[in-house]
């Protein structure tokens, strides 16, 4: 029930930036409040605003900083307003900022060289990969939930290659397999994955012929207004979808890594991929 002014939640002071710099963090807010995110300058006067909307929640959230003409700046979160009868919450989380400061040395050409595999790097090895086991068996049956961490099973309600509503399979030359992600790989990742995971890995080929792998759920039987959520990273040239009833959706792969949530509705058996 705060009085104006309302409280903001404001960086330190940026002194300068050489080149463009990018803002990430996940947020939750009540539909009754309304808020924003300013770069501010040294006397705290707005230079650019966004504002925040359910829509985007939550998130994570990439905003494109320019270099502000090389002057000092500021992040602020605002709260613009909210109900007074029954008043607000907003919550901010996982802030992470990345940006080139003036005084820095830009990098040598090493972000490039390291998101390239390297050929004496074993996939297989590094991320300790095997087979899925093939479910679902004869007369096995389903997973109550679609709900999977790979952390405790193999996640049997889960198939690899692309699985028709009739149950038939097709098998692919590139397959997703059970792996666990090491503390460091041989790629740029700005979020920490630990832990088991799905994985399916590429290999270099001439002539760019076209390479995919298949993950598919099992039948569900309808759907109204569901939700998937799924936690992911891909490397240079890779690109994640998530397809139901013949129309997928991918992430905008300027960020190769996060969560990407996709609405499900539908009145008749189906699967996602």
């Amino acid at each position: 029930m705060a009085e104006q002014p309302l409280p903001q939640l404001r960086s330190v002071l940026v002194p300068c930036t050489q080149s463009p710099s990018s803002l990430s963090f996940r947020y939750w807010m009540s539909p009754s409040v309304q808020a924003q995110l300013c770069t501010l300058n040294t006397d705290n006067v707005p230079l650019s605003c966004i504002y925040l909307s359910e829509t985007y929640s939550p998130g994570p959230v990439a905003i494109d900083i320019d270099t502000a003409d090389h002057q000092p700046f500021r992040f602020a979160f605002s709260v613009i307003k909210f109900d007074l009868s029954s008043g607000g919450l907003i919550a901010i989380d996982d802030i992470s900022y990345t940006g080139l400061l003036c005084h820095e040395k830009a990098p040598v050409e090493k972000a490039q060289e390291a998101s390239t595999i390297q050929p004496p790097i074993s996939l297989e090895k590094l991320f300790q990969l095997h087979p899925f086991p093939q479910f679902p068996s004869p007369g096995s049956t389903y997973s109550e939930s679609l709900n999977c961490d790979f952390e405790h099973d193999y996640c049997a309600h889960w198939s690899n290659g692309d699985v028709g509503v009739d149950g038939e399979r097709q098998h692919l030359p590139q397959q997703f397999q059970y792996g666990t992600v090491p503390e460091r790989i041989p790629m740029p990742q700005r979020h920490l994955y630990k832990g088991n995971a799905a994985i399916a890995t590429f290999a270099h080929q001439q002539g760019g012929e076209e390479q995919f792998a298949i993950l598919t759920s099992q039948l569900i039987s309808c759907a109204k207004g569901a939700k998937i959520t799924v936690t992911y990273y891909a490397s240079d040239g890779a690109k994640l979808s998530i397809c139901a009833e013949e129309k997928c959706v991918s992430p905008k792969m300027k960020h190769a890594h996060g969560n990407v949530s996709v609405t499900l509705n539908a009145q008749h058996p189906f699967r996602i991929r």
